[in-house]
């Protein structure tokens, strides 16, 4: 058993070169854990009364990008790859500790947050909204101030073009609703869809662009599978398209509350923005 960690779980985050940063047996567990992990906090916030709603979705935002631009502050050795703590070796700033990182933030600008507006939930969303803003912005300047010269003109190009095929997934998620499945949903949840389409796309399209024409390789083990089975990337792309609308009309019909809706949306959100916005800052600053 513990070969068996060292060489799926541990050497990968020690020996990126010698490893697959991924593999079927730690993505499996990540997966799993980030499931659990994410009933648990929907329990948590039920449980405390906190509202999922439409503010709750645009506060968490800012802290997915926060986190994406972190995660490029350390692809360009800004930050360090880990840290020795009392001994022990932590990988606070790559895949999956930075998540944690990133809650751990979270979770200490919601405190602050809180104290201020006084459980006024609405003041609330909008301090801790600002908070990630205002984090997300500095981690920006200080990535773009460190990466200027990196920047190459000739790609400059890449980052518009991953943009319109994400809006280019939007409108085609907007059409199929408004013919094919245009139930009476709040205008706050359908905001809330369209996002959810353009991050699980951003990613896809990301990714696609990266391998195709930037020069980089794919670390997932899902992608590559999907990069063998139909010889190209751009399926990467496609196929993130058609789940990002399925799981909108997936969660139309099956959810059973608002705030379960919003959350799950949140969720998908996350795992697509998070990585999608990493690798698009890659290709611009050429990390």
């Amino acid at each position: 058993m513990a070969d068996f960690i060292a060489e799926y779980f541990v050497n990968p985050m020690l020996y990126p070169e010698k490893f697959a940063p991924y593999n079927v047996y730690n993505t499996a567990a990540y997966a799993i854990i980030a499931l659990f992990l994410a009933f648990l906090i929907y329990k948590y916030i039920q449980s405390r009364k906190i509202p999922i709603n439409s503010q709750f979705y645009f506060a968490i935002l800012p802290f997915i990008l926060l986190g994406s631009i972190m995660r490029v502050i350390q692809d360009s050795g800004i930050l360090p790859r880990s840290i020795q703590i009392f001994g022990a070796t932590l990988f606070p700033f790559i895949s999956p500790m930075i998540y944690v990182m990133m809650f751990l933030f979270l979770a200490f600008s919601y405190l602050i947050a809180s104290y201020y507006s006084k459980n006024n939930f609405q003041k609330m969303f909008s301090a801790l909204r600002n908070i990630g803003i205002a984090a997300s912005i500095l981690a920006f300047l200080f990535l773009a101030l460190a990466n200027y010269q990196n920047v190459n003109p000739s790609q400059i190009w890449f980052l518009p073009f991953n943009i319109a095929l994400a809006l280019f997934a939007v409108a085609f998620f907007e059409l199929i609703k408004k013919y094919l499945y245009n139930k009476g949903n709040a205008p706050e949840i359908s905001k809330m869809e369209q996002i959810t389409v353009f991050s699980q796309s951003f990613d896809g399209a990301a990714t696609f662009i990266g391998v195709a024409l930037g020069g980089y390789s794919e670390q997932h083990v899902l992608a590559n599978s999907i990069f063998a089975i139909f010889g190209s990337p751009f399926a990467f792309y496609l196929i993130k398209v058609i789940f990002a609308i399925a799981v909108v009309f997936v969660l139309r019909k099956e959810a059973k509350s608002q705030s379960e809706h919003v959350f799950v949306l949140t969720l998908i959100t996350l795992f697509g923005l998070a990585p999608g916005v990493r690798d698009a800052l890659r290709l611009f600053f050429l990390v």
